[in-house]
């Protein structure tokens, strides 16, 4: 029974230097290809004609948390309507003073690179949480005696 203890707090061990070795590849690829330090998201408010940019190395895990809000618009155009998913995001307006609305204004091409190499990292984690789950499973299972 105290092997078992020990070989879950090794599995525990191990699984946290993995997901921390592979968020520093990640940020290390971030910085190689100049999207850490160059790369900003450009945001242009609803309520007063300021604009707002916010480089990515500047963001962190609560930026993802920021308040949001969704705004479905139809577009009609004769027999044919397209629904349009515009989201907005409440940010400190600097120059009003106030918490206003703002809309991102990157394109769809500034942002694919980054999509494409955080969908990369988001399935090799994803793979290599799977494959650890199930050697760990299989390793405990022939750990316990039945």
């Amino acid at each position: 029974m105290q092997l078992l203890f020990i070989v879950i707090g090794l599995l525990i061990i191990l699984f946290i230097v993995m997901i921390i070795f592979f968020s520093k590849r990640y940020q290390k690829e971030l910085r190689s290809k100049d999207w850490y330090n160059e790369f900003q998201y450009e945001f242009q408010s609803v309520d007063c004609p300021h604009k707002k940019a916010i480089k990515l190395s500047d963001t962190n895990w609560k930026f993802h948390f920021t308040m949001k809000k969704e705004v479905k618009v139809t577009v009609n155009a004769g027999p044919a309507s397209a629904s349009v998913h515009r989201t907005r995001y409440r940010f400190y307006c600097e120059e009003c003073g106030k918490k206003r609305w703002f809309r991102q204004t990157n394109s769809v091409r500034d942002h694919k690179g980054l999509f494409y190499l955080r969908l990369k990292y988001l399935l090799i984690i994803g793979g290599s949480i799977m494959l650890f789950f199930m050697t760990s499973m299989g390793l405990i299972f022939q750990l316990i005696p039945w």
